[in-house]
């Protein structure tokens, strides 16, 4: 039996290594015993994939190996993106470069929905207009949610690490300012008064921009917003801070470790992991994160909350590590709903694609779920008769459901099963394969992190380089050994991707696949210089595809595992630009599971920072602590009758 692709290696650092030095020899002897390993198809780090291509004969220097233009993926990449797309009968072009006529347009899109999974009582985490509402109404003033927040994180933050860096005096001023424009009659948008956090390798001022380490804010100075940053300013959103990260957004970091918010003994991911938390405690509705594999969709899965990352190019600021020119990572839009996603997504899109042949409009759902009626019982907004996906393919890879923990394949049972009640046609299909993935992907970032910290001229310095940890020194010491052919020939991995999954969507409309390989693992204890490339590879494995291939994904939460809190998600793909697509699948299926009984995701430790006003909404759902608990495991295969009151 042929050797695996990536060769699963775990290197722990012996507590006695203590300097730089130590460091990079023990990452130097790991590089020489991996190149004794040459029968594998590929090493962890040392790595030339072998698919029957003649290997790069060419010696191109570092810089030139790094242009991905010059390279066959970008050329697949730009063949498959501008290819020409019409809207479908179920999409709206919008051509505007405005925020505001775009979320206007996603706002009718939404019609009744936003009110589902998170309306939920007796605990809720209230959407973007429920917090719209409650403003425009004098339920509650953004001046009192911002105390509220304030005094949340204040008790909170230390533990769960939502927030690296964020100031109560900015938040009470945003919100001040809120106020007064609510009290005027002059809000400025749907966002209005509403909290949101950003990644750390995002500009948003008033914070430096530190990408998770000590030293990267003091060598360049943010003077300016990033565009979705500025962009949901510009409509009164209040930046609560910047959402806490691993260095360098790293795999191999262990420096920011971030509890999972249903059970602070397991973890929230890596990557986004901040964003992803502080949206599941219900600090805020919407966040923006970043993704370069596996850093939104393995958070959003543990978390249980939505993350989209768009097509290649879609939204600004793709390469959202600061100076950045990584072909991997992409800004992603993260929230507590569908609707939200889909508000957020609307507000940071941009319009166009950068070398595509011509501008690309931005289509977005016409409506996000069509024929919704009133329930006579509860005057909630239900799926009305007709099923909304019927006529829908959605493709679906056996073998990739079965690389799957048994948690997380009896969700994707259950949510199968909820597909079709929904009118979908699913349809067996074959995927490109995993391990070929895994080793493109990481070779990819290798190369990419080394060149960008060379290029900001912090690789070569060790006191600057010292400052990181020793996981993450080690991994950028073996990423610096990476070939120029080895990368090219990663590269040429990517083209045949993109190419096995465009064969497979041409038989559907979007694939559905697991989000991780299981529910959120414990958090390791004591975990400075760890370097588990298996476990980091296991989790993270089918949330590679998209950011390799650059094809749009959507994960968000579908189940639980058995009578425990741990979220399960699920991920849908999609074909280039056709966001819209994922954005009603996803739709229908919250609202499926919503009418099923399922609850929202409430963190064990949250805030609803509107609590007082909700209530009094008009159409939030109606239930009650007893209803929720008789309903709580109605549709679960694993219902237990004793957690409603452990819960």
């Amino acid at each position: 039996m042929p050797e695996p692709i990536v060769a699963h290696i775990t290197l722990r650092s012996a507590n006695s290594i203590k300097n730089q030095d130590e460091v990079e020899s023990l990452a130097a002897a790991l590089t020489a015993a991996l190149k004794l390993k040459q029968s594998h198809a590929g090493t962890a780090l040392k790595l030339a994939v072998q698919l029957g291509e003649a290997q790069s004969k060419a010696a191109t220097a570092t810089d030139e190996a790094f242009k991905c233009s010059k390279l066959p993926f970008t050329q697949a990449l730009k063949d498959s993106f501008s290819q020409a797309r019409p809207a479908t009968d179920a999409e709206l072009e919008v051509a505007s470069k405005n925020a505001e006529e775009r979320v206007a347009a996603a706002l009718k899109a939404m019609g009744h929905n936003g009110y589902t999974l998170v309306s939920t009582p007796p605990n809720v985490r209230p959407t973007v207009r429920d917090y719209h509402y409650s403003y425009t109404q004098g339920m509650i003033t953004p001046t009192a949610v911002a105390e509220r927040l304030v005094s949340f994180l204040a008790k909170h933050n230390s533990t769960f690490n939502w927030l690296s860096e964020y100031s109560a005096d900015h938040i009470k001023h945003q919100a001040a300012a809120a106020t007064a424009r609510y009290a005027a009659g002059k809000s400025l948008s749907v966002f209005d008064g509403v909290p949101y956090v950003v990644q750390d390798c995002l500009d948003a001022l008033p914070y430096d921009t530190s990408c998770g380490t000590a030293f990267m804010g003091k060598l360049r100075q943010a003077k300016a917003d990033a565009p979705c940053v500025a962009t949901l300013r510009s409509m009164g959103a209040i930046l609560l801070g910047k959402a806490s990260m691993p260095e360098l957004n790293s795999p191999a970091s262990s420096s920011s470790s971030t509890p999972n918010p249903h059970d602070a003994a397991k973890t929230a991911g890596s990557g986004s992991a901040g964003c992803a938390s502080a949206v599941a405690c219900g600090l805020c509705p919407i966040a923006i994160g970043a993704d370069a594999g596996g850093s939104m969709g393995v958070p959003a899965s543990f978390c249980g909350v939505v993350g989209l990352r768009a097509s290649s190019g879609r939204l600004a600021e793709d390469a959202a590590a600061t100076g950045s020119q990584s072909s991997l990572t992409a800004t992603t839009p993260i929230a507590n709903s569908v609707g939200d996603t889909l508000l957020l997504y609307a507000a940071m899109a941009n319009t166009s694609y950068p070398g595509a042949a011509a501008p690309r409009k931005l289509a977005l759902p016409k409506e996000l779920l069509p024929k919704q009626e009133r329930c006579a019982a509860n005057s909630d907004w239900v799926l009305g008769s007709e099923q909304p996906l019927l006529g829908k393919k959605i493709g679906v890879c056996r073998q990739w459901l079965d690389d799957s923990s048994v948690a997380v394949r009896e969700v994707l049972a259950v949510t199968l099963e909820r597909l079709q009640q929904l009118g979908a046609e699913l349809v067996d299909v074959s995927l490109p394969d995993l391990e070929q993935i895994q080793a493109s992907h990481l070779v990819t970032f290798s190369k990419e992190a080394a060149a960008d910290g060379a290029k900001q001229g912090w690789l070569h310095k060790k006191e600057l380089r010292s400052q990181l940890g020793l996981d993450t020194r080690m991994f950028l010491c073996n990423a610096s050994k990476v070939t120029d052919a080895e990368y090219a020939q990663a590269q040429r991995v990517r083209a045949k991707v993109l190419a096995g999954f465009e064969t497979t969507l041409a038989e559907c409309d979007v694939i559905l696949t697991p989000a991780t390989a299981s529910v959120a693992p414990a958090l390791q204890q004591n975990a400075a210089g760890c370097y588990d490339v298996a476990a980091a590879s296991s989790t993270a494995r089918f949330s590679l595809a998209s950011s390799l291939t650059g094809l749009p994904a959507l994960v968000m939460p579908a189940g639980r595992r058995g009578c425990a809190f741990e979220p399960a998600g699920v991920q849908f793909i999609g074909k280039p630009w056709a966001e819209s697509s994922l954005l009603r699948t996803a739709a229908a299926l919250e609202q499926q599971m919503l009418e099923d009984g399922y609850p929202a995701q409430v963190a064990r430790t949250a805030l609803n920072p509107i609590e007082c006003a909700i209530g009094a909404h008009p159409i939030a759902l109606r239930c009650t602590k007893e209803t929720w608990a008789t309903k709580y495991y109605h549709g679960d295969p694993n219902r237990k009758n004793k957690d409603a009151k452990q819960h």
